[in-house]
């Protein structure tokens, strides 16, 4: 069985646990054996995580998440109302620099060597949106890293 629960130190502060409870038989008796688990930092990251989950879902910007080879991954709908492109058009379109269907035009020239290089961008460029309508964009773009400080996105 496994269930999640509070616990209180000897200070009085109270913290969340996970438990995991068994019966053990040791020839013939049977005993309870009980993990508890401090979920502090669990809950403090899922609850990190909510937060960014409403801040993107909410953001009256768009927003545009892209994996490693400039995929996109996911938009939020302030991205669907600016540019006209819906979900199922931009999940798994190319926005590379140069080529994007979607959103450039022209590229980023130097500009994309700076943000392979240093992690960011901040510019105007020129878009269009998806029906065919041209409009000056202004852009925000970062690398986003893993723990190991290894490139695994962009995020504008």
């Amino acid at each position: 069985m496994v269930f999640e629960s509070v616990h209180q130190r000897k200070d009085g502060s109270r913290y969340p646990v996970e438990v995991h409870l068994q019966i053990a038989e040791v020839g013939e008796e049977r005993f309870f054996v009980a993990v508890v688990l401090d979920i502090t930092a669990r809950i403090e990251s899922r609850d990190r995580l909510l937060t960014a989950a409403s801040l993107f879902t909410n953001s009256r910007e768009g927003i545009a998440i892209a994996d490693a080879d400039f995929r996109v991954t996911a938009i939020n709908s302030s991205f669907t109302r600016i540019t006209g492109y819906s979900e199922e058009d931009a999940i798994d379109t190319y926005v590379a620099p140069t080529d994007s269907p979607m959103v450039f035009d022209g590229g980023f020239g130097e500009d994309w060597s700076k943000l392979l290089r240093n992690g960011e961008f901040d510019g105007d460029l020129w878009s269009h949106r998806k029906d065919g309508f041209g409009y000056l964009n202004r852009f925000s773009i970062r690398h986003i890293r893993d723990d190991r400080e290894m490139v695994v996105g962009y995020a504008g």
